[in-house]
């Protein structure tokens, strides 16, 4: 608390939305290009989407104790569910060359989505249930996760 922080801006964009799975981690992806934040919405076994150039500042979400930041909420964001069906715990997220990665927690499965929510292929990593955690995609274009029962991070070539 109290580090300098001018600038800062903490914005609350759709509360109650979205439902955490205790044990199994939820990312959050930002793409760049279009403002899109997706979300894993592992507790309604879903992929979020939040429109963050759309809405307008709202209230204040509590009393700033931390000078230079603002808190507050944002009222009239566009959001949608990405993807509803097909997903059992999506956890982690990658965005790269206009697809969404979505890492299954529950099956081992990646899958790919098209910028429309559309699946668009599938790789069974081998690792089973309760494996995947984290995914990024690195400069090179090689998908990366994260196999938290091996204690290791595979690169999957294209």
């Amino acid at each position: 608390g109290y580090d300098d922080h001018d600038g800062g801006v903490i914005e609350r964009w759709v509360e109650g939305e979205v439902k955490r799975k205790r044990g199994v981690v939820s990312h959050l992806v930002f793409d760049y290009r279009t403002g899109l934040l997706y979300i894993a919405d592992t507790g309604n076994a879903r992929v979020h989407r939040v429109d963050t150039t759309t809405g307008v500042k709202g209230k204040q979400i509590f009393q700033n104790n931390d000078p230079g930041t603002q808190y507050f909420d944002l009222a009239g964001v566009d959001h949608e569910p990405f993807v509803e069906t097909g997903l059992h715990e999506p956890a982690g997220l990658a965005v790269a060359a206009g697809y969404v990665f979505v890492a299954d927690h529950a099956t081992g499965w990646i899958h790919a989505f098209d910028m429309h929510g559309d699946l668009v292929n599938s790789l069974d990593t081998g690792r089973g249930p309760g494996a995947l955690a984290g995914i990024a995609m690195s400069p090179a274009g090689e998908l990366l996760f994260v196999d938290t029962q091996a204690d290791e991070v595979i690169r999957v070539v294209p």
